[in-house]
């Protein structure tokens, strides 16, 4: 039987890349499908509340999935850059995360959301935030609730 000494005697650890790099990528992509799931579920939301009927993207869960998946491309495309830019700066300042990433992705969303569609109503104001709160509390929460010093 082997002890854990020689088990683990040629274990090397992960490079820098890896673990610094990797982790925010998945935690942005994670963060831009519970963004896009429930910018789609909002807009359903407020198309409901309007005419009384649901949009034909949730006429079946297949269509639901192939909106919430190119909304959320969408919404990966928009963010790529600013993103990373966000995340340097709050390093940078050392501002304590968690709530201030909700705060700040809430704020990126109607941001982007006020420049790239013409907003109608406070119902799209409302879902546009939610959708960003819930991307930066779900990067938040994927990127290891990370707290300074980083």
């Amino acid at each position: 039987m082997t002890s854990k000494r020689d088990k683990y005697a040629n274990y090397e650890p992960a490079p820098w890349w890896w673990r610094r790099i990797l982790p925010p990528i998945g935690a942005w992509v994670m963060a831009c499908l519970a963004a896009a799931t429930v910018a789609v579920s909002g807009v359903a939301l407020q198309s409901l509340i309007n005419t009384g009927h649901l949009p034909f993207t949730m006429a079946s869960p297949i269509l639901f999935l192939v909106t919430i998946a190119s909304v959320m491309f969408l919404m990966g495309l928009i963010t790529i850059i600013p993103s990373p830019i966000i995340v340097w700066l709050m390093r940078r300042t050392r501002v304590r995360r968690g709530m201030a990433e909700v705060i700040v992705a809430a704020m990126l969303a109607l941001g982007l959301s006020v420049l790239i569609i013409p907003i109608s109503g406070i119902g799209s104001i409302a879902s546009f935030t939610a959708a960003g709160a819930a991307g930066g509390f779900t990067y938040w929460h994927f990127a290891g609730r990370p707290r300074p010093p980083y």
